[in-house]
């Protein structure tokens, strides 16, 4: 059997994939047109977060049996159109919380201790002279942390957000965890209140049509003029030119982007302020998490392809 690797991935996928079927790679990220032509023979495609799968490419797949996404999320896929053609589509769950979960707290101490300004201020030869009002941040401590989306990663956020002294309040479709009920210091509540009372808000939903433009002017209008928001979701997810003129009026403090509503396209006036702090969808980016990923894809296509099943499918 024939497996299409769209982009390269860790090593330790390719190696599981090469002992089981004959794989083709590349090593850069194959554009549309390849894709279309190595996929008319493949019965797996391994693909990833921006390589958009849609109808085109999946009825090419003429012998294609499974699209294993190497992401948690499958917005890029057409799952819908999978399923009609009988192609399953799997993801990688619960292999990149950890390093998704300190890179929240990365990003929340880049903006709360302005280290982006304070290093460029050394850099341009700024520093000068040493005084107490230089730079002056914040403190994590005593802070309140909103968490819109109460899956792995969200849940994963607690011990280390109590740790630092942050209260936790979380937003879930499925409504209160029972895990944490009787946890004083997190607290489920509703959208509004999430939105009111939080100091830094963070995404982690998935995209969908009803989470698209979860968060526009109205709802930063509802924040608190100190409070920060955090997107590690889908750039949709929140509209941008929104969120620019919120952080222009002063509506909200600031803002931490991993992900962008017109990806890889980021708004010039973003980059041009220095109370946000912007990554290029980085959220993942560990070695650790990155063979995690890996290896779960390739299992993914094995399981499939030899046994007919797996647990990672996501449009059964």
């Amino acid at each position: 059997m024939k497996v299409l690797i769209s982009q390269p991935i860790s090593s330790a996928g390719v190696d599981m994939l090469k002992s089981n079927f004959d794989i083709q790679i590349s090593d850069k990220r194959m554009d549309r047109d390849k894709i279309l032509e190595y996929i008319r023979d493949a019965e797996a495609l391994v693909c990833s977060a921006n390589d958009n799968i849609d109808s085109e490419i999946i009825s090419a797949g003429k012998n294609l049996k499974v699209i294993s996404n190497v992401a948690v999320g499958y917005n890029n896929i057409d799952i819908g159109f999978a399923k009609q053609c009988k192609i399953s589509v799997t993801n990688t769950p619960n292999t990149l919380e950890q390093s998704v979960v300190e890179f929240v707290f990365a990003h929340m101490l880049a903006l709360s201790r302005r280290l982006f300004e304070s290093d460029k201020y050394v850099r341009d030869g700024k520093f000068k002279e040493w005084s107490l009002g230089m730079l002056l941040g914040k403190e994590l401590k005593g802070k309140t942390l909103g968490i819109v989306g109460f899956g792995s990663i969200g849940k994963k956020l607690v011990p280390i957000a109590k740790a630092f002294g942050i209260n936790v309040i979380y937003t879930n479709t499925s409504g209160e965890v029972s895990e944490f009920s009787n946890d004083m210091n997190v607290n489920f509540v509703d959208f509004e209140n999430i939105l009111a009372k939080s100091d830094f808000l963070v995404l982690l939903v998935p995209l969908t049509t009803e989470t698209k433009h979860m968060i526009t002017s109205s709802e930063l209008g509802k924040m608190k003029s100190t409070s920060i928001l955090l997107n590690m979701a889908r750039g949709p997810v929140v509209k941008e030119q929104d969120l620019v003129d919120a952080l222009n009026k002063k509506i909200i403090s600031g803002a931490c982007l991993d992900v962008y509503e017109f990806e890889p396209k980021v708004s010039d006036e973003l980059k041009s302020m220095d109370n946000v702090v912007l990554t290029p969808h980085t959220g993942s980016a560990t070695v650790e998490a990155r063979d995690r990923m890996a290896k779960c894809a390739a299992q993914n296509v094995i399981d499939v392809l030899s046994l007919g099943e797996c647990k990672n499918i996501v449009n059964k």
